[in-house]
């Protein structure tokens, strides 16, 4: 990846500015030979031919000319492609000194600085070599026209950096950026097209989207042959590539053949000792691992150590990251002494010392945290071995530094998916860490680590919901001037538009690549002005960055202080691949189940949530359905809530995670009635518990805090007409058929809560858009839709007008963008509270949306709903709520009643009752009651009536009169 960004950058470079130099035609010339050997991938001869005349330059151009500033550059450029890496550093900065002293902000200064950012790339010092590449990108939006092809390679170089930081989806905009320059620039069947679509390949592999990947990559193919460049170092690179994909896919014979392919490669057109052909031996030894080959790994592990050492000795990330692979050959194989005293050497490489207090602001990268990891994973395992509590101490101590850099590490990255992604692909550490805690408060009997593990299960389910919400108070709190807030909304709410056009051009049958290419370069831009007036804020705005950094998660003692009220138990499960983590907390105790993970919970979990679905459609029943619903809710109940019963209060605030979170606790059944189909004699957990639901403690908190201020009005309810929907010439893309029953239970709610109803043509988004900030509560009566593969284009359906752009369908990703005032919103439709499910994150729905946006509670759909039956479950459920009930009892006494009323086994089916669950704040709502006319008659006539007696009364009291 790194050869490729030299090579191309070098030559252009050359190119633009070898018109500069003030030199004689002879050296002119030597110039050029040089450069048509870089071309044909000859540094070594290149070097000899510019050394030659090295001398000879001095006294021609004079030593602090920029003729021989370029010369220095261009022998620099030799060498690091010759992997001389000191001695190019040397050549560089005295290339940069004299640029430093002609002109600050030329362009051959800034060649220069890239230069030297790549010199840090090779180094793996990639904080430093961004530092550089900012201080190129500055002369050059000086300097040069914004479609420049020198931008292309500036951006790819920043890419190369950020992907091996970690952040790879934004790593990926970096490279659709450069390719939309190139092609724009030399046309889509260029050869530098194919070394920006290959660097975009590797970030689509490592975001698992492997089959985009492997297209991309077959078009790198078929240029690499147009070219005729294949058998060259970027063939290399393509097979490369190629292997890495394959890799993910687990087709490990065929990423092993194209391994070989571009091993073969390296080693024709590199030194043995070069850094790449390094690369290629590590690379191998990964796919042998996979094979059950270890010897093979192991071997090519050491081949790879060896060329390091002798290019750095013992200086460079890439040795400590070869020991750690080696570490973890050994701890995979039992070899634990050897493992430890592996990680140990990576770890000292790293400047890590588990004995020093860690330094959150340490720069420690994603290979320094997969190292730490793995020594925390030999200690809890020789721990196992030897039952010495000083090893599982020595574990727990690791694992507390490992959690508090990770911390620090994720705060670096910028972008929302960013964030989402690294949470997913280090949520293993917390279920480890968890188990570490949970051990050492058994064996000691230290209620502290219990303490622990809830800390460490809270963080890895509130972290990127918490900072959302955190970052919308530290903008309310910073004194931002509104001009930058408004401009900072408008870039959010523009990045969402060209995502939504992204998404909607790349799900059409026929892909339109250039529309494509220039909307990845548009929202690349857009998310990039974004990056940059946060930078700003959090620089000039000192609480802004306060606020905003502050990830702390709510406190057991504040819990049980302040949150939770005496009739409530707060129930967090924490699923990890082996074990499930139960906290169960009241007011005045708490305790800590580990429940072995020896049962099928996926399969328990979708059965159930099928089985309640499949009821919808009674011609594919068969015969058994009602006995595998009922086993699939006591099973689900004797693993889950059984253990923890004898703790539990009768208001329960159940946060659940992973699968849990798509299925309703409160149907979960205790005892069975002796007919499996007898629906209404179940004992449901909805008869014992009023049940609540939460994403997290801390995120309760939060919803706690959000509660509305007053505002013109309480309460606003949405009805949409959809008669219409779905016609021929109908915008809308999804036809949605009529709800005959959405006005009935918004006009319902009129009488009940004071609701202001918006029904039929007026219920569009524009109008919710406009008025949404004024209420608090927000009832809708609607369709919607979840998205399962791309979260943020499920939405809520208005009524369609002809002539809207969005056909009225409010999107989540719309809805991050609001700022809500609402104490409750009700999601009155089908599957609101559904979506992607993203370990680390739970589910991604439009209830979680609303909570981004600042609602206090929500009330959502776990599924298609029944209209008549969710429209009968709001009535009670508002009617409970108007009585002074708290949310939760409201809603479990609604369910009840409507269980009750229904006069038949089947139409008590958990179907009609069961979906619809509330999130977040539970306590009363104080409403602005609408009382019926009879009442307001009697409280007039009582009003007349004091007031006659009151005047009558007066009428006889006798008038005081002074006396003279």
């Amino acid at each position: 990846m790194r050869f490729i960004v030299l090579f191309i950058f070098i030559i252009i470079s050359f190119e633009v500015n070898a018109q500069s130099i003030r030199d004689t035609s002879e050296l002119r010339k030597v110039f050029d030979k040089a450069n048509i050997l870089q071309q044909a991938f000859n540094p070594k001869d290149a070097l000899h031919t510019l050394k030659a005349i090295e001398s000879e330059s001095e006294t021609a151009f004079g030593k602090n000319s920029l003729g021989i500033a370029k010369l220095y550059y261009q022998i620099a450029s030799c060498q690091l492609d010759l992997a001389l890496y000191s001695n190019a550093k040397s050549y560089l900065d005295k290339a940069l000194n004299i640029h430093e002293l002609i002109d600050s902000i030329s362009i051959p200064l800034a060649d220069t600085y890239m230069l030297i950012g790549i010199y840090y790339d090779y180094m793996a010092d990639y904080d430093r070599a961004l530092h550089y590449y900012q201080k190129t990108k500055y002369i050059y939006q000086k300097r040069l026209p914004p479609k420049d092809q020198r931008f292309g390679y500036l951006f790819n170089n920043i890419g190369i950096c950020i992907f091996f930081k970690g952040d790879i989806q934004r790593a990926l905009g970096f490279f659709n950026k450069t390719v939309s320059i190139t092609v724009e620039n030399h046309g889509n069947t260029d050869q530098k097209v194919t070394h920006f679509i290959t660097n975009a390949s590797l970030c689509q592999t490592k975001l698992n989207n492997t089959d985009e990947a492997l297209s991309n990559l077959s078009r790198s193919l078929e240029l690499a042959e147009h070219n005729q460049v294949l058998d060259s170092y970027v063939g290399a690179r393509i097979f490369h590539a190629l292997s890495i994909a394959q890799f993910e896919k687990a087709n490990y014979e065929l990423a092993l053949e194209y391994g070989n392919r571009a091993h073969q490669l390296r080693i024709k057109h590199f030194h043995p000792l070069h850094i790449e052909v390094a690369k290629g031996y590590f690379s191998q030894a990964d796919i042998y691992l996979a094979l059950n080959k270890p010897s093979k790994a192991k071997a090519l592990l050491q081949k790879s150590l060896e060329i390091y050492q002798k290019l750095f000795e013992e200086h460079h990330p890439e040795i400590a990251y070869l020991f750690f692979k080696q570490s973890s050959i050994a701890a995979k194989e039992n070899d634990l002494a050897t493992a430890l005293d592996k990680i140990n050497n990576s770890l000292n490489l790293f400047n890590y010392d588990e004995h020093i207090p860690i330094n959150k602001h340490q720069d420690f990268d994603q290979q320094v945290l997969d190292a730490i990891e793995l020594k925390a994973q030999i200690h809890f395992e020789l721990w196992k071995i030897d039952k010495n509590l000083l090893q599982l101490k020595k574990s727990n101590k690791i694992y507390s530094d490992l959690l508090t850099l990770f911390n620090e590490f994720r705060k670096g990255f910028k972008e929302q998916d960013s964030k989402e992604l690294i949470a997913s692909n280090y949520f293993h550490i917390f279920e480890a860490a968890l188990e570490v805690s949970y051990e050492l408060a058994q064996h000691t009997n230290d209620h502290h680590f219990n303490e622990q593990a809830f800390q460490r299960a809270e963080y890895s389910t509130s972290y990127v919901l918490l900072e959302h919400l955190r970052n919308t108070k530290a903008k309310q709190t910073a004194q931002i001037p509104d001009s930058l807030l408004k401009q900072e909304q408008q870039l959010r709410e523009d990045i969402a538009s060209v995502k939504q056009d992204l998404n909607y051009n790349q799900a059409k049958p026929e892909n339109d690549e250039a529309s494509t290419v220039k909307l990845s370069a548009k929202l690349f831009d857009l998310k990039e002005q974004h990056n940059d007036l946060i930078e700003i804020l959090e620089n000039n705005y000192h609480n802004y960055h306060y606020y905003k950094q502050d990830l702390s998660t709510v406190s057991l003692q504040e819990l049980q202080a302040t949150i939770l009220e005496h009739d409530q138990s707060l129930v967090e499960y924490f699923i990890g691949e082996k074990n499930i983590f139960v906290f169960v907390i009241s007011k005045e105790n708490f305790t800590l189940e580990k429940i072995k993970k020896d049962f099928p919970l996926e399969e328990w979990t979708e059965g159930l949530r099928l089985s309640i679905n499949q009821y919808q459609f009674p011609f594919n029943l068969s015969a058994n359905y009602h006995r595998k619903l009922v086993d699939y809710s006591s099973a689900l109940y004797k693993k889950l809530v059984l253990p923890i019963e004898k703790h539990l209060h009768s208001r329960l605030i159940i946060i659940p995670t992973g699968i849990l979170a798509e299925i309703p606790f409160e149907c979960f059944i205790k005892t069975s009635a002796k007919s499996a189909a007898s629906y209404k004699e179940h004992h449901y957990l909805i008869k014992d518990y009023a049940i609540s639901y939460c994403y997290s403690a801390s995120l309760l908190k939060e919803m706690l805090n959000h509660r509305s201020l007053n505002t013109s009005h309480k309460a606003l309810a949405f009805a949409p007409d959809f008669n219409n929907s779905g016609n021929s010439g109908s915008l809308r893309a999804p036809g949605f058929l009529p709800l005959n029953y959405n006005d009935d239970e918004v006009k319902a709610l009129e009488g009940l809560i004071n609701a202001k109803a918006v029904i039929g043509d007026q219920a569009t988004e524009s109008y919710f858009i406009s008025e949404s900030d004024k209420y608090s509560i927000l009832h809708f009566a609607t369709h919607a839709q979840a998205n399962n593969e791309n979260s943020e284009f499920s939405f809520l359906a208005f009524t369609e007008v002809d002539d809207t752009i969005e056909n009225e369908l409010l999107f989540v990703k719309d809805i991050y963008n609001l700022n809500l005032k609402a104490d409750m919103v009700t999601l009155s439709a089908c599957e609101t509270g559904i979506g992607e499910l993203r370990k680390g994150e739970g589910i991604i729905s439009l209830a979680r949306s609303f909570a981004y946006s600042g609602a206090g509670n929500i009330n959502t759909s776990l599924w298609k709903v029944n209209d008549q039956s969710i429209a009968e479950l709001m009535q009670n459920y508002y009617r409970n709520i108007a009585k002074s009930m708290t949310k939760d009892i409201a809603l479990q006494q609604a369910k009840i009643e409507l269980i009750s009323a229904r006069k038949s086994q089947t139409n008590s089916h958990p179907y009609f009752w069961t979906s619809m669950i509330t999130i977040g704040d539970s306590q009363q709502l104080k409403l602005d009651q609408k009382y019926p006319m009879w009442m307001k008659f009697l409280l007039l006539l009582m009003l007349c009536t004091s007031i006659y007696w009151f005047v009558k009364k007066r009428n006889r009291t006798p008038l005081r009169v002074d006396e003279p």
